[in-house]
C-alpha cells in the first residue's frame, strides 16, 4: 500500500471515529424521563424512574396519562403527553431518538401520527387513544435569566382571590407555574371539543400541595368533559414557592 493510500485510509478512520462519537454523544444526551408527579395509571418498567433506552416501555392502563419530557433541542425541551380514554391498556415503547420518539405497540394500528398530533382507536372506541407533542422554547429574560415557554399551549386569563402579598411578581409567578403544565391543558383542547370559557377553582397551600379543585358554576355544562380533564390533573401540580395558603380561580 502505497503512502497516498495509508493515509487516505487513516483519514476516512478517523472522520468514522468522529461521526461515530458525535451520535453516540447525541444518543446520550437524547431522553426521556417519565414525569411520576403528573402521570396516572402507569406501569413503567420494573425497577426504573425513567425510560431512556431504546425498547423501553411503559403500559397506559385504563385512563392512564403518561407524561414524558425529553431534551430533543438545545434551544428547550419537548413534552410528549399521551392519554388513554378507554378501558383497555395501551403499550407505549420508546423506538427512536428523533420525533415522535415513541411507538405504540399495543395496539398495532395506533401509529399514524399526523405531525405532532397522534389519535386511534382502542377497543371499541375510534378515538380512544391521544398523543400529543409540546414544544417548549427558551426566552433570554432580564439579568441572562431563561424561561421555559410553551410553543403551542394558550393558558388564558387569571383571576386570584388571595394571593401572597398580592403582589405582581406572585402573580407572575403563578402564571408561570400554570403555563409549566399546560402540556397537559393543551391536550385536552386536542381531545374535547370547547364551547365557551371553563373555570376551575383550587387552594394553594404554604409549601405549594394543591387541593380542593372544584370546577367553577360559571363554567357551561358542554364544557363538563374538558373542564374534569384538566381539573383530574391539577391535583398532581406543585407551587413549591409559594408561602401562603390562597383560594386560586382560574380561567382556561
Amino acid at each position: 500500500m502505497n503512502i497516498i493510500k495509508k493515509k487516505l485510509l487513516i483519514l476516512a478512520s478517523i472522520l468514522f471515529l468522529l461521526l461515530s462519537s458525535f451520535y453516540i454523544a447525541n444518543a446520550a444526551e437524547a431522553y426521556f424521563d417519565i414525569s411520576f408527579d403528573r402521570s396516572v395509571n402507569i406501569v413503567p418498567p420494573e425497577g426504573m424512574t425513567r425510560i431512556s433506552d431504546i425498547g423501553d416501555s411503559v403500559i397506559l392502563n385504563k385512563k392512564g396519562r403518561l407524561w414524558l419530557t425529553g431534551n430533543e433541542t438545545v434551544d428547550g425541551f419537548v413534552e410528549v403527553v399521551c392519554q388513554n380514554l378507554s378501558t383497555e391498556p395501551v403499550n407505549v415503547q420508546l423506538t427512536s431518538m428523533e420525533k415522535p420518539w415513541v411507538t405504540i405497540t399495543e395496539p398495532a394500528q395506533c401509529n399514524d401520527w399526523q405531525k405532532n398530533l397522534l389519535i386511534c382507536p382502542v377497543g371499541k372506541m375510534t378515538k380512544g387513544f391521544f398523543c400529543k407533542i409540546t414544544e417548549r422554547i427558551t426566552d433570554n429574560v432580564a439579568e441572562g435569566s431563561k424561561k421555559q415557554k410553551s410553543a403551542s399551549v394558550n393558558v388564558r386569563s387569571i383571576n386570584v382571590q388571595e394571593i401572597s402579598a398580592r403582589s405582581k411578581e406572585g402573580r407572575q409567578y403563578l402564571q408561570d407555574r400554570i403555563e409549566y403544565y399546560g402540556a397537559g391543558i393543551d391536550l385536552c383542547n386536542t381531545m374535547h371539543e370547547r364551547k365557551g370559557d371553563i373555570i376551575i377553582s383550587w387552594i394553594i397551600y404554604d409549601g405549594g400541595a394543591v387541593d380542593k379543585v372544584t370546577i367553577n358554576s360559571q363554567t357551561a355544562p358542554e364544557d363538563n368533559e374538558i373542564a374534569n380533564c384538566i381539573a383530574e390533573q391539577i391535583p398532581f401540580w406543585k407551587f413549591p414557592e409559594w408561602q401562603k395558603d390562597s383560594q386560586v380561580a382560574y380561567q382556561f
